[in-house]
């Protein structure tokens, strides 16, 4: 009966005490002919590739309370774009009608009042975004507050 080597599994010889190839030594024979054969041992499984974790959302940071949040709000770059468009539009708008127009006394100086109001309006808004809005980049803030002084001045 030719056994197998438990630790390299080599085929030994019959009449070998030790494993040629390994130097183990060689198994017992069983007597008992019920009993069940040992299972061969299997090599651990490869470990497989476990993919890291889902990144954790940013926490989302409260906007200010108050008259900070409000303005924070509401002098975004967005709106600052979006008022100073529609403000030089109208402003424009009453200084052309105002110029090519032969309009009255009372028109023309009510052209002049619409004029005035929305470019005033659009230096108010620059200086004060400048000075109120804290989310907004130094030098953009900086140049807006030279750019609503220098619009106030005109028009005052």
């Amino acid at each position: 009966m030719s056994f197998k080597c438990n630790k390299c599994g080599a085929e030994l010889p019959d009449n070998a005490s030790f494993c040629p190839s390994c130097g183990a030594a060689k198994p017992v024979e069983q007597t008992n002919v019920f009993e069940q054969p040992k299972p061969v041992e299997q090599p651990a499984p490869q470990p497989t590739y476990k993919a890291p974790p889902p990144p954790r959302p940013k926490p989302v940071k409260p906007s200010g309370a108050g008259i900070q949040g409000l303005i924070d709000t509401f002098f975004t770059t967005k709106m600052i774009v979006i008022g100073f468009f529609i403000a030089v539009l109208i402003a424009w708008i009453a200084r052309v009608i105002n110029q090519f127009m032969l309009l009255g006394t009372a028109a023309s100086n009510a052209l002049n009042i619409v004029n005035f109001t929305f470019m005033a309006g659009i230096g108010t808004m620059f200086l004060l975004c400048g000075v109120l809005n804290t989310k907004i980049d130094k030098y953009l803030r900086v140049g807006l507050i030279i750019a609503g002084a220098l619009i106030l001045a005109q028009n005052l």
